[in-house]
């Protein structure tokens, strides 16, 4: 029997946010949103999921798709939240010169500035989407 559970392309969380804010930034600051680590495959898609479940011999291959909200209760608890995420980002994909030019302390600043505006100042929510997926060999 396998089961797995996968992040789905539409339901990133955090993703939405942090990507109006590097946009914002007054200085190039790439965003690469990852939805999944391997190369292999489209893990995100849900029809992708169940057929290479199902071309690799599993039965009885059951998709589901689930979404749940997290509660966000200010712009600063968002970044606390967030900060390794987007710490792996910049580290990732920036260029040394512009992790020079700008520090972490710099786009957590500005990020949270961003999300104050974007949001008025209030909590929001976030809208966090997952795949599950089942099926097992045959007997």
């Amino acid at each position: 029997m396998l089961g797995l559970t996968t992040w789905h392309k539409s339901g990133s969380g955090w993703i939405d946010d942090v990507k109006g804010a590097f946009e914002s930034f007054p200085f190039e600051a790439p965003f690469v949103p990852r939805m999944q680590t391997t190369r292999w495959g489209e893990w995100p898609d849900v029809n992708w999921v169940k057929k290479a479940l199902t071309e690799q011999g599993l039965e009885d291959v059951t998709v589901g798709v689930h979404s749940h909200l997290q509660a966000v209760e200010s712009a600063a608890e968002f970044v606390s939240q967030f900060a390794s995420m987007v710490e792996w980002m910049v580290k990732t994909d920036w260029s040394d010169q512009t992790q020079e030019e700008h520090s972490l302390d710099e786009v957590k600043k500005l990020l949270e500035e961003y999300l104050v505006e974007k949001h008025g100042g209030k909590g929001w929510y976030l809208t966090w989407t997952s795949i599950t997926a089942s099926g097992r060999k045959p007997l």
